[in-house]
């Protein structure tokens, strides 16, 4: 896309943003509630969403679109699942970024006019705004070596079924083929078939005598590979590339090689745009927020190189 598609697809972005939360709100004060269930809205949302070409790359064309723009809008913060099919919009809070130390206003309801002032949901604010939240903070999670100690040091004994090894290399997992070459006291991410259920499972784990030792990593898999990955060399990398020269403001593309974990994801939601929902490696920035986008990746590890 060049700039003018981008800024274009920010702007859709945005408006359907506003309102979906507008719907949400609407649904809820007719019922004298605080939240609204995904019934009361879901047909509006879907032909909003189906009356706009714009959207047809960005999502999954085999799922929910309206299950997607909702957890789309709760990863951005703009919005809370409280189960059960129940939505709330949520209050407004301010962001400052690691780099540019900008503030970003997250959740307010508004009604744009002009030019969108940030690739991302949130509103670059220009003044100065008390305590506001630090990026880390908004979306915490633990760091890369911290995860790598608690896999170290985990003393949980782990179940496998018909288990598949891969050894963490500076050029990615290797299948270990034969398992007398597992080494004892090392780190494996390992992949076990249940006999019941089709759902595989996933572990971060060491041999300790005849039991495995370590940690179930489904829930956060992408942040466990890259920890013990980078721990043995391996080195994740990011390419910028700057869209056609704009003098209002110069917009880039970020391409990776591995996809980001669901924290860092969610933080440079606020400042950016992926180009697709599911499996993105290319985000959108503008200038201003080139800096933030690398100082997340740089948490993760990644250096800039071929992708």
């Amino acid at each position: 896309m060049n700039n003018a598609e981008v800024w274009h697809y920010s702007s859709e972005l945005n408006a359907l943003s506003n309102f979906t939360k507008s719907l949400i709100l609407f649904k809820s004060e007719e019922r004298g509630r605080e939240r609204a269930h995904i019934k009361s809205f879901r047909t509006i949302l879907e032909r909003k969403i189906n009356n706009n070409p714009v959207y047809e790359s960005f999502f999954e064309q085999d799922k929910s679109k309206v299950l997607q723009v909702l957890r789309y809008l709760e990863k951005c913060g703009e919005i809370s699942n409280l189960g059960s099919g129940y939505y709330s919009v949520l209050s407004v809070r301010h962001i400052q970024l690691p780099a540019s130390r900008s503030i970003l206003r997250v959740g307010e309801l508004r009604v744009k006019t002009g030019e969108v002032n940030n690739l991302g949901l949130a509103l670059n604010v220009e003044r100065t705004i008390e305590n506001p939240i630090e990026l880390k903070d908004y979306r915490f999670d633990l760091d890369m070596a911290e995860w790598l100690l608690l896999f170290k040091e985990s003393k949980k004994k782990i179940e496998l079924f018909k288990e598949e090894y891969f050894e963490p290399t500076k050029n990615g997992f290797i299948k270990v083929k034969n398992n007398g070459n597992l080494k004892e006291g090392e780190l494996y991410y390992i992949l076990s078939y249940p006999p019941l259920g089709d759902m595989k499972e996933y572990y971060v784990a060491r041999r300790v005598g005849s039991d495995w030792q370590g940690q179930r990593v489904n829930s956060y898999l992408y942040k466990s590979r890259l920890a013990v990955l980078t721990a043995n060399g391996y080195n994740p990398t990011y390419a910028i590339i700057q869209l056609d020269n704009n003098n209002k403001c110069s917009l880039f593309q970020i391409m990776l090689s591995d996809f980001l974990p669901t924290v860092e994801m969610e933080q440079v939601y606020l400042f950016s745009i992926p180009e697709k929902l599911k499996y993105c490696k290319i985000y959108y920035v503008q200038q201003d927020f080139i800096a933030d986008f690398i100082a997340v990746l740089k948490t993760l590890s990644f250096v800039e190189g071929n992708v």
